[in-house]
């Protein structure tokens, strides 16, 4: 029905314009006052019928473009192996976001101490069990932590070995080095006047498994589903289409709005 209407629309400005030309030679004889009032139906009918094509194309490439979203999303989220993928995720996150919160209690109860090596040790292997899973993206955001909880497990050993009289020098570097991977866990912006980049935090790390789920976009998308809903049963206008949010889902989410 739209091409049809379209195809309307271009025929009726091709029809103004082929009456200009039949009038610009009907009156072309009568003098060139005549012949550029006769000018102007051609013009308007050919710059009209331009202007028609041009949208009419725009709205063709806007469709097979949509169109290619849906079947992208319809076998992103509805497949087998998409679901699976997305599933094992979610187990991951869970598992992680456990073990690491149990990680930051044992921090805040011992300090830089070398149970802080153990934390690490049953986050990695967490990280083995879902080897496959993992994107490896989230992975390179997982080790700064990691590496500091191991660091901060070795300086302590190393440090509690180490007889005072032996090697003080080694002995208190370990120290420094285990006091300031603790600050990097622990999230802090600087250590004894040196910049920390954050990026060891746990809080870091949080935010990276809530990420890859798409938490935030997630829950921002339901606040303008329900927002809408409660704008329909009180009669206002919503301020936003809940039909045009969830299609601008199912175009750029990808695994931010559900399996992919």
């Amino acid at each position: 029905m739209k091409a049809q209407k379209f195809s309307a629309k271009v025929g009726l400005y091709f029809a103004i314009s082929l009456l200009g030309f039949l009038a610009f030679f009907i009156f072309e004889r009568l003098g060139a006052d005549a012949t550029a009032w006769a000018q102007l139906p051609i013009v308007g009918g050919l710059v009209g019928a331009l202007f028609q094509l041009v949208r009419d194309d725009a709205a063709a490439d806007r469709a097979k473009q949509l169109e290619q979203y849906k079947q992208k999303f319809v076998f992103g989220a509805q497949s087998h192996m998409a679901q699976t993928i997305w599933n094992k995720q979610v187990e991951f996150c869970e598992a992680y976001a456990s073990e690491l919160d149990k990680c930051v209690a044992v921090l805040y109860a011992d300090g830089p101490a070398k149970s802080a090596g153990n934390c690490a040790t049953a986050l990695f292997a967490i990280r083995r069990r879902y080897a496959v899973w993992v994107p490896a993206d989230l992975e390179t955001k997982l080790d700064p932590f990691e590496k500091a909880l191991r660091d901060i497990g070795n300086s302590a050993h190393v440090a509690d070995r180490a007889p005072g009289g032996g090697n003080p020098e080694l002995r208190q570097r370990h120290i420094d080095r285990m006091y300031r991977e603790f600050a990097k866990a622990m999230g802090e912006s600087e250590w004894l006047g040196e910049q920390l980049t954050g990026e060891a935090g746990h809080a870091v790390v949080l935010n990276s498994l809530k990420s890859m789920l798409g938490i935030d976009d997630m829950s921002a998308l339901l606040a303008t589903l329900k927002k809408d809903a409660v704008a329909g049963l009180t009669g206002d206008k919503p301020a936003v289409n809940s039909g045009e949010v969830i299609e601008l889902a199912r175009s750029g989410g990808g695994n931010k709005f559900g399996p992919r």
